[in-house]
């Protein structure tokens, strides 16, 4: 219909700036992190001078950054706790909570899959039964 003839409008997007914000770093809780007290970001940030999305992108770009690089070493990692003002004390509670948390989950894991072991045995038990009422109903034997 009269939909088709209309003439199609040529639409655009521009972007302006990218706001970019560094957040501080802190001591972490991550039961994922399986050695050493894991590092995380706080709620502090400062704003970084916004640039143009040109510039952004032909800065990520000429970077081509190695993502094997954005894995700390447990050294590393409490290296820079230690330089945040973290005191050993507070590094080895850290990874103790995460143990127990790690240790808590494995816990959960294995009760999960050893109650779904039951309840599958269980069914299938049933369905023995089943099978065996039906086969001596079927030969005549019941």
């Amino acid at each position: 219909g009269s939909n088709n003839n209309r003439s199609r409008q040529n639409y655009k997007v521009h972007f302006g700036t990218v706001g970019i914000r560094q957040y501080e770093r802190c001591l972490g809780d991550n039961p994922a992190c399986s050695v050493g007290a894991p590092v995380s970001i706080g709620w502090k940030y400062r704003c970084l001078t916004p640039v143009s999305v040109d510039q952004y992108e032909e800065s990520a770009n000429s970077r081509e950054e190695d993502t094997s690089s954005w894995t700390l070493s447990s050294e590393k990692r409490e290296l820079m706790l230690l330089s945040l003002g973290y005191s050993l004390r507070e590094l080895t509670n850290a990874r103790f909570q995460i143990k127990d948390c790690q240790r808590e989950r494995y816990e959960t894991i294995y009760f999960i899959n050893s109650y779904q072991y039951r309840v599958f045995g269980d069914r299938v038990e049933t369905l023995s039964q089943c099978f065996r009422k039906l086969s001596a109903v079927a030969t005549g034997a019941a």
